[in-house]
């Protein structure tokens, strides 16, 4: 499956990971979000799609 997600929606998922704290926020600040997050619950991402969507 594959999550595609749109501009606002990587920049609300970062400040959400980056609020948890933890590991995961270290490592959006020290690499950013692409780099720290390529799948989410088995899911590839899909970044900069013009619509949300799961396919």
């Amino acid at each position: 499956m594959r999550l595609y997600l749109t501009p606002d929606n990587a920049i609300r998922l970062q400040y959400e990971l980056i609020s948890e704290g933890g590991p995961l926020a270290h490592s959006i600040m020290q690499g950013g979000l692409r780099h720290a997050v390529s799948e989410i619950d088995g899911m590839e991402i899909v970044w900069k799609s013009p619509q949300f969507q799961v396919v």
